[in-house]
């Protein structure tokens, strides 16, 4: 009996009171800090959540606008296959109007061909054509191309200058090429060549082999009867 009061008064001294007492405040505060600890663990938690979510949004964000790319890359390589076989075929056939057609032997012809020529299509065909001949230099070119579009005998009845294509000259007349759309596209389909030539570099080339038309239509002419 004597050693349990003993024990009980040694418990309830003040002393050991006050022991007790930095006991359980330690074992508050570590409570606390471990709560206080596991509240920042899970903040830093959901933090590093919200943040990994956005990311993987602004990922898949740019992937999408990768595949949007690449399929509209894709519809752009398709479309241009089947241009190109468009193209193509267009241009074979085009070749084929060329060589039946030209070089143009009447001036019914060059009129219907001055209409043709303000058509965008026509034009790019016509002038890619023409492209695939040339000279040394400008007249060279000049005489080249005028061979393989117009005829000697055309030739005879168009000078320079002249009577515009809004009107068919009469017998006596002769038709203006200056004042034509066709001599447009030939200063376009020179200055591929020649980024320098002008109308003024073209005048002359152009006038003297008009000029000289009605010569080459007779030697012409005079082989065609000996053979």
């Amino acid at each position: 009996m004597l050693r349990n009061a003993l024990d009980m008064t040694f418990m309830t001294s003040p002393g050991n009171i006050d022991l007790n007492l930095n006991k359980q405040t330690e074992q508050q505060c570590d409570d606390t800090f471990l709560n206080k600890s596991a509240i920042i663990t899970t903040n830093e938690l959901d933090k590093k959540v919200e943040h990994l979510t956005n990311y993987t949004a602004e990922i898949k964000l740019k992937v999408d606008k990768i595949l949007l790319n690449q399929e509209r890359m894709l519809n752009f390589l398709r479309r241009q296959q089947i241009g190109d076989a468009q193209s193509n075929a267009q241009s074979e056939e085009f070749d084929e109007h060329f060589e039946n057609y030209y070089p143009l032997n009447k001036l019914e012809d060059f009129l219907h061909v001055t209409e043709l020529l303000k058509n965008e299509n026509y034009y790019k065909l016509l002038r890619t054509k023409l492209l695939m001949y040339g000279g040394s230099d400008i007249p060279s070119a000049v005489k080249i191309i005028l061979t393989k579009v117009i005829s000697n005998q055309l030739g005879t009845k168009i000078t320079l200058t002249g009577l515009s294509a809004g009107r068919r000259p009469a017998p006596d007349e002769k038709l203006g090429l200056l004042k034509t759309k066709f001599f447009g596209l030939l200063l376009d389909v020179l200055k591929n060549s020649f980024p320098n030539v002008n109308e003024e570099l073209m005048k002359k080339p152009i006038s003297s082999w008009l000029k000289h038309a009605k010569d080459r239509l007779s030697r012409e002419k005079h082989l065609n009867y000996v053979h």
